[in-house]
């Protein structure tokens, strides 16, 4: 029904003759075409191509789909004899004109896609690199490599492409034939050298062949030349390739030693360089037959303070080489000297205990232990103060723990009598009658008694012990060892004897622990959830609960991520936490808790705090699940689009402080959340830099916030701005009050939601009802309108329904601007906004969120006809009245 008002509305506009743009109710609504859908993911395809099978798929959904091994056509089902795919012109010129013509309702043109590289263009590209560095061609020669260094800038596919093609063998050969020149800033070879190292840092790992031309003496002596060189660019490239150069060849070139302390100390930090550095040091001082020479070189070269600077603010596999470093170079007499004098050794040692990994600790112990000997009282009592004493016990009980949930199970036959339940368990009870063999302790623990009893002062015991770790040490330091992994460490690092996911329920232990779920979901929908990988980023309240139930529930391999700390504050809505918990990070309290309720899920914890730098390590893996539970908004944002581009599945919480109402807590799309605060900032925020509209399901409560941030008082217990007190930036300083029972019921929430996810059960979700949606629509087709005859044109309507409904009931309360303080409306408030229109506040602005007021009709041409200066100076109080709730719509959207 078109009401009256916009009759008028309607044949003014006919007088005028402008045509119509809208029918019957005013509702525009515009479906993507089924042909434009690509059939793997239903979007829309930005780069159509057609199979062999004549069916049209989007170019990065189905090179997906052939990535994961697929090798039949999704639709048709038919097994492919050729993966070509060929371009679409004619669909994609057909979409991006049907986007042309719908772009006033916000749908964007696609842009034209690139022409990926093929492997007959690249093989050809190699083939003409490599004709020309025999003819001496330079100039081609760079062109042809700039060529292949754009390809790859262009896409991962593009690279993947070069790779495969063998590109990285003919470069490195090339590489080595310009390298037999001599290298200069005057010589020509100096470009080609560069752009070709710049290239093969993305094609590593190099094949054998690759890695034995590029250990020659020509190569390494210019890629030497470059690691000491000028130019940071090239430098940080040499030291990548210099991680795929065999030991041999690193021992004998000169000046690798020098370029590699110079890079580690280098002021502007490049975290793979760091790390490639490290790894190179690494290898050197452990397994090279000149180790002595070569560690004896480094510590002359100021190697050790280097390490302790990098170590104060180093991410987990930065931190694990250089103490892995620095445990090798404290073999060395000169190189421990250097450490013992050197103030920050113990204090920044001690302090990566229990903070970084397990390898870190143990490298942390094993250079306690050497530095810390009995000659040096000094340094024990140093070390004392630090609070080495207190982490060792920590460290200890650590070990007993993990090694009581990982060792034997007894059980019970009908006679009562325990039986062996595994290989270990025979191992550690033979048979009856004879002695059992008392097994070695594990060095870590051993190492961490040693410092123990040398700090309490027991000299019997720090004799005895040092000469069974002295005896441990010098058989490890005959194995083999690797940085990357806990297996091959030096510092014996145990690997837990963890049943497979797969057999899981096949353990009658565990098959008894999830009978009840086994009875509810079926067995083979229960070995869903035990085989499948879940991360739960943010592990406060909600996070807690959520993987605590989780773990219930038998997830076969958890992530638990979070930088924070167990506090005293928190343990009013924290799942497992204890006061003896309070200061230790959250991820690693609930990895020692869950390893007591369910020893046999794979556990991981990271103690890092989620962003761009961190993403890979955080969200690789494939996992089947990603909870986020995060209450930062810039990480929040940050992780679901990183979610939505990966294609992960993801279960977004919103806010659960200042509220008190379980029963109005719901699962919904983002789309639909639109009563929640922080859902709202999050939704605006993806659709304003991601261009994400919708699809990620979110928990959140229907209820207003009870309370508001409280605000921050500093030391003096005066109010004081809380962004000069920030640790993290963009992190909330000041405290929102929270009742415990609705996080945790939040994590349970979420708990629930992906187990039957995982196991195939289909819950209908209770829909968010939208009261009075025609009402919206009315009021943004008014706007609409309104803009037309005003101004000409509607372009500059920033907001759609959704936001309408934003600001009609959370600003204006669907009541006039200029009505705002009456009281005791009740569903009158529903009934007048028919009588109510939106328009600008400030004429000269667009039609934003915050630039938008409700009125009445009979108060819109008295608005329209007036300046702001003129109600500024006439009403002062409805003027400011109105500028502090756009204030506060400015604040909501982050605008």
């Amino acid at each position: 029904m078109v009401l009256s008002w916009t009759k008028g509305r309607v044949f003014r506009r006919a007088r005028k003759g402008k045509e119509l743009n809208f029918v019957g109710d005013l509702k525009l609504e515009t479906v993507t075409p089924t042909h434009f859908r690509c059939p793997v993911t239903l979007d829309m395809m930005k780069d159509p191509v057609t199979l062999s099978t004549g069916i049209t798929y989007d170019r990065d959904s189905i090179e997906k789909w052939f990535e994961e091994g697929n090798n039949t056509c999704p639709v048709t089902k038919r097994v492919l004899t050729t993966f070509d795919m060929i371009p679409n012109h004619a669909l994609r010129k057909v979409i991006q004109d049907w986007c042309v013509e719908h772009r006033s309702l916000g749908i964007e043109r696609i842009p034209t896609p690139r022409i990926p590289a093929t492997p007959y263009e690249v093989e050809n590209t190699c083939t003409r690199i490599m004709s020309c560095a025999q003819h001496g061609d330079v100039n081609k020669c760079l062109e042809l490599v700039r060529k292949i260094k754009a390809w790859g800038k262009e896409s991962e596919r593009n690279k993947r492409c070069i790779v495969t093609s063998g590109a990285s063998l003919v470069l490195v050969k090339v590489f080595d034939l310009f390298s037999s020149h001599d290298v200069s800033i005057e010589n020509n070879n100096l470009s080609v050298l560069e752009e070709i190292l710049g290239v093969l840092t993305w094609m590593c790992p190099l094949s054998q062949e690759g890695k034995s031309i590029l250990g020659s003496l020509n190569s390494m002596s210019c890629m030497v030349w470059f690691l000491n060189g000028k130019n940071l660019s090239s430098r940080q490239s040499a030291t990548l390739l210099l991680k795929e150069v065999p030991l041999v060849a690193l021992e004998k070139t000169e000046g690798v030693v020098e370029g590699l302390v110079k890079m580690i100390g280098e002021t502007i930090k490049h975290a793979a360089t760091t790390k490639a550095c490290l790894a190179i040091i690494f290898n050197m001082v452990s397994s090279s037959k000149n180790r002595e020479i070569i560690t004896q070189r480094f510590v002359e070269l100021g190697l050790v303070p280097i390490l302790l600077e990098a170590l104060i603010d180093a991410e987990r596999r930065v931190c694990e080489k250089a103490l892995g470093v620095l445990n090798w170079i404290c073999d060395c007499k000169q190189g421990k000297e250097m450490a013992k004098s050197n103030a920050l050794t113990l204090p920044l040692v001690i302090k990566k205990l229990l903070r970084v990994s397990e390898l870190s600790s143990s490298f942390s112990v094993s250079i306690i232990f050497k530095v810390c000997d009995k000659t040096e009282e000094g340094l024990l009592i140093e070390a004392l103060q630090v609070g080495v004493f207190q982490k060792l016990l920590v460290l200890l009980q650590k070990q007993r723990l993990e090694r009581d949930t990982t060792k034997y199970k007894l059980k019970s036959d009908r006679t009562g009598q325990p039986q062996i339940r595994s290989e270990a368990a025979a191992a550690a009870y033979p048979q009856r009658g004879r002695k059992r063999k008392i097994k070695k302790m594990d060095k870590t623990k051993i190492l961490a008694l040693v410092g123990g009893s040398a700090l309490l002062g027991s000299v019997s015991t720090y004799f005895l012990l040092t000469r069974i770790l002295q005896r441990d040490l010098r058989q490890c330091s005959k194995s083999g060892t690797n940085l990357n992994g806990v297996e091959g460490c030096t510092v014996g690092v145990r690997k837990n004897d963890k049943i497979v996911n797969d057999d899981l329920l096949k353990d009658e232990i565990v098959s008894e622990h999830l009978t009840r779920n086994i009875q509810f979901f079926g067995f083979e929908s229960q070995k869903k959830v035990s085989a499948s990988y879940v991360v739960v980023i943010g592990l406060g309240g909600v996070g807690s609960h959520a993987a605590n139930m989780l773990l219930r529930s038998g997830i076969g391999k958890l992530l638990l991520v979070d930088f924070d700390q167990v506090s005293l504050s928190s343990l009013n809505r924290h799942a497992v936490a204890t006061r003896a918990d309070v200061g230790i990070p959250k991820a690693q309290c609930l990895k020692e808790h869950f390893l007591s309720i369910f020893p046999e899920c794979q556990i991981d914890a990271k103690v890092m705090l989620y962003d761009s730098s961190t993403e890979e390590e955080i969200l690789s893996g494939h996992p089947d699940f990603v909870l986020d539970c995060i209450d930062n908004i810039d990480t929040k944002v940050a992780l679901l689009a990183a979610c939505v581009r990966r294609g992960l599945k993801v279960l977004s919480a919103t806010g659960a402080g200042a509220r008190a109402d379980p029963t109005r807590i719901r699962i919904a799309d983002l789309r639909e959340s639109t009563n929640d605060p922080l859902s709202r900032s999050v939704r605006h925020r993806l659709r304003k830099d991601y261009g994400i509209e919708g699809g990620i399901p979110v928990v959140f409560s229907l209820e207003k916030p009870k309370a508001k941030l409280l605000p921050f008082k500093g030391p003096s217990g005066e109010e004081e701005n809380p962004s000069d007190y920030q640790i993290v930036p963009g992190f909330r300083v000041r405290i929102i009050p929270v009742l415990g029972t609705i996080p945790a019921i939040f994590g349970q929430v979420m708990a629930s939601y992906v187990v039957t996810q995982l196991a195939g059960l289909q819950v209908q979700t209770e829909p968010i009802v939208n009261f009075d949606m025609d009402h919206y629509h009315t009021l943004h087709q008014r706007l609409i309108e309104h803009e037309e005859l005003l101004f000409g044109t509607s372009t500059e309507v920033q907001v759609d329904v959704e936001e309408v409904m934003y600001i009609v009931k959370e600003l204006w309360h669907g009541r006039s601007a200029r009505e705002q303080l009456v009281k005791d409306v009740g569903r009158g408030m529903w009934r007048s906004v028919n009588e109510l229109m939106l328009v600008r506040w400030d004429c000269t602005k667009p039609a934003s969120i915050s630039n938008l007021i409700l009125l009445k009709f009979k108060e819109v041409d008295e608005h329209e006809s007036t300046t702001l200066d003129d109600i500024k100076e006439n009403e002062p109080e409805f003027y400011n009245r109105v500028t502090s709730v756009l204030k506060r719509a400015e604040l909501d959207f982050g605008l």
